[in-house]
């Protein structure tokens, strides 16, 4: 379990790093080709990476969950790497999403890449 919790918290980090990668260089594209519609399909991954941290989140805290519960326990019969019960996975990942580290960098992305559209589109219009 410590080693699925590790590798989800590695995919997390590595996700943030493309996530940022991915939308500024969407937004400097289309900033230098003065394209506001290439600068606001930033927001697309930008959104997309946002549900996939807080899916890796979401997990991540199910198997701390499970981990603590399995530290309590003398039977090791029990171990099961297994999650269960959806519709808590579900809700998990509702607050995951909302959590400070995952929704503070993809809103300002997504924000980036809105403020970024706006600007060039008025620009355009001047």
């Amino acid at each position: 379990m410590q080693a699925i919790i590790a590798r989800l918290s590695a995919n997390s980090f590595m996700e943030k790093g493309w996530s940022i990668t991915l939308v500024t260089a969407i937004i400097g594209f289309g900033v230098n080709a003065k394209n506001a519609a290439l600068i606001a399909i930033a927001g697309l991954p930008a959104l997309l990476f946002w549900a996939l941290d807080g899916y890796y989140l979401s997990l991540e805290r199910a198997y701390r969950t499970q981990y603590a519960g399995v530290l309590e326990e003398t039977d090791t019969a029990s171990l099961s790497l297994s999650l269960s019960d959806q519709t808590s996975r579900f809700k998990m990942w509702g607050r995951a999403l909302r959590a400070a580290p995952v929704a503070i960098l993809h809103g300002v992305l997504f924000l980036a890449a809105i403020i970024a559209a706006t600007l060039i589109s008025r620009q355009g219009a001047n």
